[in-house]
């Protein structure tokens, strides 16, 4: 049975969550954007939707996933914990040194196409420490088990092989990315196409 991928019919949707991302740098963002003009010239017309430049990141966590299946806070209770929980966090992130992604492999998925990172040490420790201050006050939350960053969702449903084999001469990601600074935000359509800035969280000395 031929595998297809899968449409995301939900790119655009309002919604509610609140994530801790990472944004890439500007050198970072022109070798990924680079990246998805190759893979795009790999696939039929219309067949993919293209994450947006501007809106490209890294999912560090999701204090309140939008796409949890559990009960979850909502937008009038995030106004009550939103400026104790950007102090914690700040907090959080000083305590952590700045780290680097410089390796990585181009995937392909049923729902999304992706650039998966090799494991970080540093990046399972701080979503440790978050997750440790997420459990008691956001049941919704999510914590990403790779690291990675997704450059594009299905419009159609197409064979997987075929596209999985055009992607998988792609050379492998070695660019250095220093990740020193998350940003806490609060999403407001799917998938992270619009949101609003909470603020900025600095890793280690990088906000001095």
């Amino acid at each position: 049975m031929t595998r297809l991928t899968v449409p995301d019919h939900q790119i655009g949707n309002p919604t509610f969550a609140i994530n801790i991302v990472v944004r890439p740098a500007p050198d970072v963002m022109q070798a990924l954007v680079a990246l998805q003009d190759r893979i795009e010239a790999l696939a039929p017309a219309g067949a993919f939707h293209r994450v947006p430049a501007p809106t490209l990141h890294l999912s560090i966590f999701q204090l309140v996933w939008a796409r949890t299946t559990h009960v979850a806070i909502g937008p009038r209770q995030w106004q009550e914990l939103e400026t104790e929980t950007f102090a914690a966090l700040q907090a959080l992130a000083s305590k952590h040194d700045p780290f680097v992604l410089h390796q990585g492999q181009v995937q392909v998925g049923e729902k999304a196409i992706y650039l998966r990172f090799s494991p970080s040490a540093a990046m399972d420790r701080l979503r440790d420490e978050i997750e440790h201050h997420a459990r008691d006050g956001f049941p919704g939350r999510h914590r990403p088990q790779i690291q990675h960053i997704t450059l594009f969702r299905y419009q159609q449903a197409i064979p997987l092989e075929p596209l999985a084999q055009s992607c998988a001469p792609l050379p492998p990601w070695q660019q250095a990315w220093l990740i020193d600074q998350m940003e806490l935000g609060q999403e407001t359509a799917y998938p992270l196409l619009a949101s609003r800035t909470v603020g900025n969280l600095a890793l280690g000395s990088s906000g001095s």
